[in-house]
């Protein structure tokens, strides 16, 4: 050890120097050293010189780290692929994991497109409408590779294309003050039940909310879909902290327990951010945030096609997509609805197809 008294002898030399070969890895070790002349019978042992201490270093690692777990691959959206997989170990510690990628289900032929020090990662180079294959191994500090995961494979999407022009009105708003909303029965108020009752028409063109809490209701005179989109146009903002929906392929309307897709859009004091979720038994999991300055004017729109989840937004004459996201959860046809927070927002000329 460093700062050690316990001296031992442990060799000589006629140099000035010497190597000690019968040290432990990892371990801290003190020396001095004495001259001695070659006088006989009794020889002359001289003062120690200095005590010098040094540490020797780990062995080097060359155990491999294991491989790992489980690789699922998700296409969520036409550009994008995820990944994720479960977390190898080591000896040591895993540094990194390499992510291989081949074009084709069932291809061979894999080249590293990237790495990841967790255990998730999202390809963005991929094209619309193409399969891909992937793997992964791990890799230690020392350079020591795992096998291989398990290959897994996801398909793109075709490319989204910008919401059909022009976009038709189931209802425009442009009544009487109605309260609460009908459009001679053709709403039913409460998508998660009574709670969520309050939508009306003022000011004889717009929709509001009568509380600070959600209202919300759905179209009962027609079922859309499966591939559907619901749109309406933003007249006033609803104020920092609350909310304006668009729901598609809603199941079980009126009850706490519906299902369903949710295009939400919140303002907040900073950048406003649109929210892609999926509905569970009237519990919504967000799926995808997305940070989106919204306007007055805007035209908000939530396709669902397949197992694509796209927010479209319309400012001015053009449309921009906003995000997407891929859930099969519900893949069938199902009732459309809109739903706002407090009294301040306003929507104007709700539509879908």
């Amino acid at each position: 050890g460093s700062g050690c008294s316990s001296f031992a002898e442990i060799g000589t030399t006629s140099a000035t120097s010497y190597a000690d070969t019968t040290v432990a890895p990892s371990s801290t070790y003190s020396y001095r050293v004495r001259a001695e002349d070659a006088a006989t019978p009794t020889p002359n042992l001289g003062p120690y010189s200095n005590t010098a201490s040094a540490s020797t270093p780990a062995p080097p690692d060359t155990e491999s780290p294991s491989a790992p777990g489980t690789l699922s691959a998700s296409a969520a959206s036409p550009s994008q692929v995820d990944l994720s997989w479960g977390a190898a170990s080591d000896n040591v510690a895993v540094a990194l994991y390499r992510i291989e990628r081949c074009a084709g289900s069932g291809c061979s032929s894999f080249a590293e497109i990237g790495t990841s020090t967790s255990t998730s990662y999202a390809d963005t180079t991929v094209a619309p409408s193409s399969a891909y294959s992937y793997r992964v191994r791990a890799e230690d500090a020392a350079g020591n590779r795992s096998g291989y995961s398990n290959t897994a494979s996801a398909s793109t999407p075709a490319a989204s294309t910008a919401p059909a022009e022009p976009l038709p009105i189931l209802d425009s708003f442009d009544r009487r003050n109605e309260n609460p909303l009908s459009d001679s029965g053709r709403w039913t108020n409460g998508i998660g039940g009574s709670a969520e009752v309050g939508l009306r028409v003022v000011s004889r063109s717009v929709l509001a909310c009568t509380k600070s809490t959600i209202c919300s209701a759905w179209r009962n005179d027609a079922s859309y879909g499966p591939d559907s989109e619901v749109w309406a146009t933003i007249s006033t903002l609803p104020g920092d902290g609350n909310e304006l929906r668009l729901y598609a392929r809603l199941q079980g309307a009126g009850a706490s327990t519906y299902d369903g897709y949710l295009l939400r859009a919140s303002q907040l004091p900073g950048t406003d951010e649109l929210y892609l979720e999926r509905v569970d038994d009237g519990t919504a999991l967000t799926l995808l945030t997305l940070s989106r300055e919204l306007a007055v004017g805007d035209v908000l729109l939530l396709r669902v096609s397949g197992s694509t989840l796209e927010a479209w937004l319309r400012s001015g004459a053009s449309w921009s997509l906003v995000g997407s996201v891929a859930s099969s959860t519900y893949p069938g046809a199902g009732l459309i609805g809109v739903g706002m927070s407090g009294t301040t927002g306003r929507l104007d000329d709700f539509g879908g197809r």
